[in-house]
């Protein structure tokens, strides 16, 4: 068994054969956790939850590249992290890469710090995204961690530096790795160093396909070719890695 840590089945890319999608991910023991990136999606992340309990999981965070685009809904979402299918808050985080005006940069901090006050009063963990910011994000993640010692997550789509994956890992955070690493070495050291007890896989599904389906709509079942890459960059067998990142998400989120 897997588990995709980290997909987007809510987004309109699977509108036309969403249930294909989920049963293909289903027959090879994929379990999924779907993270909304507004209120909409969070809350169609709940319905797939409630309609296949027990193998689809919900989380709700706005995006912050979406930070300049609309207001958080600060009510609305702590009604989302009250529920009982939401077993995550986010994704949520920085991207700097996005978003350059130093005053859109601010905001994106301050509804960042907005979803670890929801995590922490919910005691669920988050799901950071973070895309050239890492400086920043670790600030407020250590700020944090100093008034909600308890506060838990992981770092989706790890793209930081080695001292980035020590900090991270210093807070007590996961790390999820996508199927970018089966096409690019970029990522071997830091897998090496990452210890297995705290790796995660995901697909980030509809985007980044891994090999050997690049160019296409990525999707749930695909995360078995990130799992079996990770494998192979630590040495290990692939049901190894399969049975320590699925107890590992077991344990972050509590499923």
């Amino acid at each position: 068994m897997l588990i995709d840590t980290h997909c987007h089945i809510n987004f309109p890319q699977f509108k036309a054969d969403l249930e294909a999608v989920i049963e293909r991910a289903l027959e090879k023991g994929i379990l999924m956790i779907v993270a909304g990136t507004d209120v909409k999606s969070s809350l169609y992340a709940v319905k797939l939850a409630e309609r296949h309990e027990g193998k689809i999981f919900a989380a709700a965070g706005f995006h912050p590249a979406d930070c300049g685009k609309s207001d958080f809904d600060e009510q609305e979402y702590e009604k989302l992290a009250a529920h009982s299918r939401i077993i995550a808050i986010g994704e949520t985080g920085l991207d700097f890469y996005h978003e350059k005006n130093e005053a859109g940069r601010a905001k994106q901090k301050e509804i960042f710090k907005k979803h670890i006050d929801l995590a922490a009063k919910r005691n669920k963990p988050l799901i950071i995204h973070c895309r050239e910011a890492y400086p920043d994000m670790l600030k407020i993640l250590r700020e944090a961690k100093k008034d909600y010692p308890e506060l838990k997550g992981v770092n989706h789509f790890f793209s930081g530096t080695e001292d980035d994956l020590e900090e991270v890992l210093s807070l007590d955070f996961f790390v999820s790795f996508t199927g970018v690493i089966t096409f690019t070495s970029a990522y071997d050291e830091i897998i090496k160093r990452a210890p297995i007890d705290k790796i995660l896989v995901e697909t980030d599904a509809p985007y980044l396909s891994p090999a050997p389906n690049r160019g296409k709509r990525n999707e749930p079942a695909f995360v078995e070719f990130t799992a079996r890459r990770l494998a192979e960059i630590k040495n290990i067998s692939f049901e190894q890695i399969a049975e320590q990142t699925t107890a590992n998400a077991k344990v972050l989120f509590g499923i």
